[in-house]
């Protein structure tokens, strides 16, 4: 492994666990992490002006996609807002 690979997976890793202290941090993490899911579908777009649309073919596989991960960000809200960071992350990060 190359050390520009380590320190990208290591930079991932930081950054998704500080996301995480984040939305267990705000009073509605529900929200917090709704609106993570959103912005992340607007990170995303940029993608698009440069790939162009995927094949029809793909287009059940990306909106199945979608709704599982934004159901996951809601249900990782919902689990931060009422369990404990310590319990919440391992399982989530499973």
């Amino acid at each position: 492994m190359t050390s520009l690979v380590l320190a990208a997976v290591l930079a991932a890793a930081v950054s998704e666990s500080l996301l995480h202290c984040l939305i267990k941090g705000i009073r509605d993490a529900y929200a917090m992490a709704l609106l993570v899911a959103i912005l992340g579908g607007i990170v995303a777009l940029p993608v698009l002006a440069v790939t162009g649309l995927p094949a029809p073919a793909a287009w059940p596989w990306l909106c199945a996609s979608v709704v599982l991960g934004v159901t996951y960000w809601l249900v990782l809200g919902w689990a931060y807002q009422t369990g404990r960071l310590n319990v919440v992350f391992p399982l989530s990060r499973g």
